[in-house]
């Protein structure tokens, strides 16, 4: 390949070489240039047109190559959270308040809407709520010697999450 490369240079170096030293011998001194008209007209038209590889010929028009354009690229809010990883299931024995009605267990947060002594009442209420779209279930809690059923909302990932939904229930 370098060779066939090195053979098509030393031909067009040899061209080029050629076609200068043509041009040299073709140049007239001044005194005969202002002869006659029909010897410059004569002179003119034996002129040999060279053409470059490196300029294009002056008919055709300069292709110019596309504009492309790059885009810096931007890095991606990754949301470390999303990478910490959280049990689906809330651990009641770690459970402690964190803010009002909002409990967390470290990983997951709920909220406790009501609490009573009957099972079955609990769950009523979290059957309605959870009719009412809110995810809710019943949360045995031992106190002393009494039995409480906490109706609970939850299970969140995030306190933001936990409040906007404790907001949505205010309203209802």
């Amino acid at each position: 390949m370098t060779k066939l490369l090195l053979v098509l240079v030393f031909i067009l170096v040899t061209n080029f070489i050629q076609a200068q030293s043509h041009l040299e011998s073709r140049n007239i001194p001044s005194k005969t240039l202002k002869t006659s008209k029909i010897e410059n007209a004569k002179i003119r038209q034996e002129k040999i047109p060279i053409v470059s590889i490196v300029t294009p010929p002056k008919n055709e028009k300069k292709i110019e190559p596309p504009v492309v354009k790059v885009e810096e690229k931007k890095e991606p809010i990754i949301n470390k959270e999303l990478f910490i990883p959280k049990s689906d299931t809330y651990i009641s024995e770690k459970d402690k308040k964190v803010k009002g009605n909002i409990y967390s267990d470290g990983n997951l947060y709920c909220y406790q809407v009501s609490a009573f002594k009957s099972e079955k009442v609990a769950q009523g209420e979290a059957k309605r709520l959870t009719k009412s779209g809110f995810k809710a279930y019943v949360y045995k809690y031992k106190s002393n010697k009494t039995t409480w059923y906490r109706v609970r909302v939850g299970d969140f990932y995030s306190l933001e999450e936990a409040e906007k939904s404790l907001k949505k229930y205010n309203k209802k």
